[in-house]
């Protein structure tokens, strides 16, 4: 599945984390190269190409440098990084100077996490990303087992082997995938994947 790359800098290491957890858990189109508790140490990342994100998620307010001003050193130093700001205080008072500043947006902590990775899409100009319904239509139509089939399908392991990790027939397992295959109204396993990566539930 394509993916947005992401640093996270928010001096609140358990919200970062929270954020991290998430989108592995919901499996959002992002990853997340890295968490780092100060601006000092993200600008200090994004020097070198192999942990330089597409976007960096930024608390606003944080104890060594600001996300603005953060935003303001990346955005001289490497204009392709985008920035998108969170915090947990009053928005409209700093939303000016915050775009200002270059950050591409400002969210809310406690938002929704759709919010967060459509804001991420947005800034790095990612449709899936932008799109992304948090495999909602997937996890609607699809039962656990269904969808547990189609994300081993894609791990490349065989019907034999599924059945035995699901303590189930073979037959059974070609069974969820019919299924799978009806709801998803696709012809194959690999559309099957494909689709499923596009809802990003794999």
């Amino acid at each position: 599945m394509h993916v947005v790359t992401i640093g996270i800098a928010d001096d609140d290491v358990l919200a970062a984390s929270a954020l991290e957890w998430f989108f592995q858990h919901e499996h959002a189109p992002i990853r997340v190269l890295w968490k780092v508790r100060s601006a000092n140490d993200a600008l200090a990342l994004c020097q070198k190409t192999s942990t330089r994100p597409q976007v960096v998620l930024t608390d606003i307010r944080m104890q060594d440098m600001s996300g603005m001003a953060l935003a303001k050193e990346l955005h001289h130093s490497y204009p392709g990084i985008a920035v998108v700001g969170i915090t947990a205080f009053t928005i409209d008072d700093i939303y000016e100077e915050a775009l200002a500043s270059g950050v591409s947006t400002i969210l809310y902590k406690d938002c929704q996490l759709e919010d967060i990775v459509h804001a991420i899409g947005k800034a790095a100009d990612d449709r899936n990303a932008m799109l992304w319904d948090g495999g909602s239509k997937a996890k609607t139509l699809l039962s656990d087992a269904e969808l547990t089939v189609i994300r081993e399908y894609a791990k490349g392991k065989t019907s034999l082997a599924i059945a035995r990790s699901m303590s189930v027939s073979e037959s059974t397992v070609k069974t969820y995938a019919r299924r799978a295959y009806e709801k998803l109204n696709v012809h194959s396993r690999s559309e099957a994947v494909v689709e499923c990566a596009r809802l990003g539930v794999l």
